[in-house]
């Protein structure tokens, strides 16, 4: 009785690998029946770095292009200590909450310290965006400001794209998508 089943399952077995094998020569032998969705196939083919969107920069001249990654970098040198304050506390307030011993007194002073770094951030930012107002036009400063990295906007956030009653996002519908059978 063994034997036969072991027997029953290798011819299941061999069925099985004569069928997928079957099934890949098929697929790529012949065309493939099966329509491949190209928009995947362009994302593969650009690198990952190239995905994240970029403010656009195509109408700067090569001053101001250089104005502004000056102005980039230092902001970067004058955010990193703060920042690097920012992760330090933010440790301290996730132990903090861990702790059963804690009181909320000293969990109000962490959050404190939070809202002051945060807001020290904002302004260096706010003071470095505000100085290339002096070498950009309008309509440059709307596209690259447009771009910030604040909460609850950009090409991330949710509903980006469809926002009424602001002219600098884009309000037009979300395409059709064709369900293939």
């Amino acid at each position: 009785m063994k034997i036969k089943v072991l027997i029953g399952i290798l011819v299941f077995l061999i069925v099985l690998n004569l069928a997928t094998i079957g099934t890949w020569v098929y697929l790529h032998v012949f065309k493939s029946p099966i329509p491949r969705a190209p928009r995947v196939e362009r994302l593969l083919q650009r690198p990952l770095w190239s995905m994240r969107r970029r403010p656009p920069l195509e109408d700067l001249t090569p001053e101001q292009r250089q104005q502004l990654g000056n102005l980039f970098r230092e902001m970067r040198r004058q955010k990193q200590p703060v920042e690097e304050r920012l992760r330090e506390i933010h440790l301290r307030l996730r132990e903090a909450l861990l702790d059963t011993t804690v009181t909320e007194d000293s969990l109000r002073s962490l959050l404190d310290s939070l809202v002051t770094l945060q807001r020290q951030l904002n302004e260096i930012t706010i003071d470095h965006f505000l100085k290339a107002r002096h070498f950009l036009t309008p309509e440059q400063q709307k596209r690259i400001f447009r771009h910030l990295l604040i909460p609850g906007t950009g090409p991330h956030a949710p509903g980006w794209g469809r926002r009424d009653n602001m002219p600098f996002f884009n309000n037009r519908q979300p395409k059709q998508r064709r369900i293939v059978p």
